[in-house]
């Protein structure tokens, strides 16, 4: 459906329109456990005690990376295990996790299929999507996408089926 390629478009007009730069970092999850928000416990030394080891990327800070406003985008939501959902969710309300903050210009996107997609999307839980993110229900104009993908050259192989079997 291309919800990466709007979120993109949104970055390309808020340059073009308020010469804000922005970046993107995509995190896709999955349904094992996500290196990508963090994960193991380590010694420090210096204290004494076990301390987790946080991504610093989801926090908004990325190595090399300057710009206006910071995207960290959580790709596949519905995907991701019940414990990284729970990390998520606490970055998302608090702004920080395990005591670590996000950056001031820092922001967050989610994105995530149905479950009656059939690709393994589980529901998000009503704590989650009941106050803490602003939703946005997309769908595919199967005609628009015909067009489209004419177009853009996709194999007959790709169109006949939508064209035979909108529903799809």
């Amino acid at each position: 459906i291309g919800k990466t390629q709007k979120l993109h478009g949104w970055a390309e007009w808020k340059l073009r329109t308020q010469g804000k730069s922005v970046h993107i970092h995509t995190v896709i999850l999955s349904q094992n456990d996500s290196v990508d928000i963090g994960g193991a416990w380590a010694p420090d030394f210096d204290t004494g005690t076990l301390r987790h080891l946080i991504t610093r990327d989801i926090l908004g800070e990325i190595k090399d990376v300057e710009a206006d406003i910071i995207v960290v985008f959580f790709d596949e939501l519905g995907n991701a295990n019940p414990a990284t959902r729970t990390a998520i969710q606490s970055l998302l309300e608090d702004g920080h996790i395990r005591g670590n903050l996000k950056r001031d210009n820092c922001v967050y996107a989610v994105a995530s299929n149905r479950p009656e997609d059939g690709c393994g999307a589980t529901k998000l839980e009503r704590s989650l999507i009941e106050g803490r993110l602003v939703m946005i229900d997309m769908d595919v104009d199967y005609n628009e996408w015909l067009e489209w993908a004419v177009q853009k050259g996709l194999h007959p192989r790709a169109i006949a089926p939508i064209k035979w079997r909108p529903e799809l």
